[in-house]
């Protein structure tokens, strides 16, 4: 008996196998995950899980190392013009739909 009095039984944890898999071509990548990404706009994500797919899908100006300070990434350098505008020089090879001149 437990100190409420009641009997105690014992816990069962079940562990299932995984499911199988079918083989993929040498061009796919599959990533187990613990659950589905809610979506994938790198601007709406919310979540824990998003924010892995995130990470793998998408590439950001700058990351930050274990000494929280910053380190480049797509941007190879930047500096302030003002308090709301950074000039960021951008690494050879990257094209962007959406960067402007």
């Amino acid at each position: 008996m437990d100190s409420a009095g009641h009997g105690s039984s014992p816990t069962v944890f079940l562990a299932y196998p995984p499911a199988p898999f079918e083989p993929q071509t040498k061009d796919t990548l599959v990533v187990g995950l613990v659950a589905h990404a809610p979506t994938l706009d790198p601007h709406m994500h919310f979540e824990r899980i998003g924010v892995l797919v995130n990470i793998n899908m998408f590439d950001s100006l700058l990351h930050r190392n274990t000494k929280l300070e910053f380190e480049p990434s797509l941007a190879t350098s930047w500096k302030a013009l003002s308090d709301t505008q950074w000039e960021f020089k951008i690494r050879k090879g990257f094209a962007s739909t959406t960067a402007r001149s």
